[in-house]
Order: structure tokens, then sequence, then C-alpha cells
């Protein structure tokens, strides 16, 4: 089953779990942990400006150069992949062979969604009668 023609409102996650560039880094980490992502996009009034990963986390971390809780997002956000609404996942999917995560925004730059990696195989997947659920393998 070609995914040629479908579009990323299909398989994007929605809504998007953000945090805004003046925020934490630990208040980043908490919403990922909470929320078991590995990713945050970073918004300034609502709209995307970046991405934090939990890597980038680490690294900060591991650097061990400056107070880890005083550092904002806007100071490790890196920069973000995005696709506007409506776009095709095939795009998506050639983005993703290099970062783990797009981000899916209106002409606006507010952000309506996001698409891992892990997306993308659970669509894929559920296309072939596949139905995977918290907990449970293909196997069971």
């Amino acid at each position: 089953m070609s995914m040629l023609g479908d579009k990323v409102d299909a398989v994007m996650s929605s809504p998007v779990i953000t945090v805004n560039e003046d925020d934490l880094i630990k208040t980043a980490f908490y919403k990922m942990e909470i929320n078991k992502i590995s990713q945050v996009p970073v918004l300034r009034k609502g709209k995307v400006i970046g991405i934090i990963y939990d890597s980038s986390i680490l690294s900060k971390i591991l650097k061990g150069d400056e107070d880890v809780n005083s550092i904002r997002a806007k100071e490790i956000m890196e920069q973000p992949l995005i696709v506007k609404t409506g776009s095709l996942i095939t795009e998506v999917i050639n983005l993703l062979s290099r970062n783990p995560a797009v981000i899916v925004v209106d002409d606006d730059m507010y952000p309506q969604g996001i698409i891992t990696r892990s997306d993308i195989i659970r669509y894929k997947l559920s296309r072939f009668g596949f139905e995977l659920l918290s907990g449970k393998s293909l196997d069971s």
C-alpha cells in the first residue's frame, strides 16, 4: 500500500506539546518525561521558532559549565524541520531520514502537529492491519 498521495494530517500527532522560548530546560525535560516524548517545539508568541531534543539537554548538562537551572529553551533550541499542513507524507519521510521529528505548521507558523519516525512506522503498519496497543507487541 503506497503512501504517495497521503497528507501529513493523517499521521501527525496533535495537539503538540510545546515550550515557550523563555521556559527553563528543566520545564522542557519535564514535559518530555510526562508525555513520553523526546522533543518539544519552542514557541515565541505561539509560533514555532525552534525545537529541543532530549539529546540537546543531555549535551548541555554533560558540559557542566553553567547552572542548568538557569538555562532557557531559546539557549539550546535547534533549527526545526517544518512542513505545512496538507503536505505529502513522502516529503516528511525524506526529512526524517536525517532528523528525528518534523513539525507541521499552518501558514502563520502555528504548530498543528508533529511527526516522528515512530508515527510513520505506526501509520504504515496500521495500513497493513496491525494494531499497536500500549505495552503490546506485534507477536501478541
